[in-house]
């Protein structure tokens, strides 16, 4: 395992947190890949949003025509929890600002859902996932 002592401030700090975080952050980046590439292999229509600029774990997704709330509570009725729009505005119903910026066509704005994915989440999630996409958009 690396460890380096660093003084800081006469603090001693170990780098071995860091050298931690970065497996943990690619497999929320590995997850968050089977996650898009299970969701590609569906009929559904969607765009990924983000481009390169994403955070690992967390996969926001456009479903043209769709209503995101709608989404929302149908998965939540097959017990899967998703948010929809953008961090920014979890709690507006508007389209947000962000993907606005993004210049996200507002047929696809509107049926945004955000995934987030963690430690604690298996293929067999991303699976169920998917599978609720397919049942509530297919």
């Amino acid at each position: 395992m690396f460890s380096h002592i660093i003084l800081v401030n006469d603090f001693r700090c170990r780098s071995t947190g860091l050298a931690n975080a970065i497996p943990v952050s690619m497999l929320y980046q590995k997850r968050q890949l089977i996650a898009f590439a299970s969701i590609t292999e569906t009929n559904i229509p969607f765009v990924r949003n983000g481009g390169l600029h994403i955070l690992p774990g967390l996969i926001s997704l456009s479903f043209p025509g769709a209503d995101g709330e709608a989404i929302l509570h149908r998965m939540d009725l097959l017990g899967i929890c998703i948010s929809t729009g953008s961090a920014c505005n979890s709690k507006d119903t508007e389209i947000s600002h962000v993907l606005k910026a993004i210049n996200l066509d507002e047929e696809y704005a509107k049926g945004t859902i955000r995934v987030s994915l963690g430690k604690y989440n298996t293929a067999e999630d991303v699976e169920k996932i998917v599978r609720g996409l397919e049942k509530i958009l297919g």
